[in-house]
C-alpha cells in the first residue's frame, strides 16, 4: 500500500460505513480504528500536559544551564505537530 495521509474525520466515516456491514471482519475494522482513536487521542493529550509543564518548568528555571533549555527547546520544536 501506498503511503496516503489519514485523518480523523475519513476515519469517523470509515467506522460508518464497516459498521452497517454484518460481516464480523469489518465490524472487528471498525471497533479497532475506534479503539486506536482513542488511544492516539489519550497519547496526544498526555503528550501536551507534559509539554505545558516541562516548558514552564524550563521556562521559569534558572538554575539549570542555558544550553540544557535550548537543547529541550530545539526538540520540542521538531515535534511540535505532534501536540497540535
Amino acid at each position: 500500500m501506498s503511503d496516503c495521509t489519514t485523518y480523523p474525520e475519513m476515519n469517523d466515516k470509515i467506522v460508518a460505513i464497516l459498521r452497517v456491514s454484518d460481516e464480523p471482519h469489518c465490524l472487528y475494522a471498525a471497533q479497532r480504528i475506534e479503539e486506536l482513536e482513542k488511544m492516539l487521542a489519550a497519547e496526544r493529550e498526555r503528550a501536551e500536559r507534559y509539554y505545558d509543564v516541562i516548558y514552564a518548568v524550563l521556562m521559569g528555571s534558572h538554575r539549570l544551564p542555558k544550553y540544557i533549555i535550548n537543547a529541550f527547546l530545539k526538540v520540542v520544536d521538531e515535534h511540535e505537530d505532534y501536540c497540535d
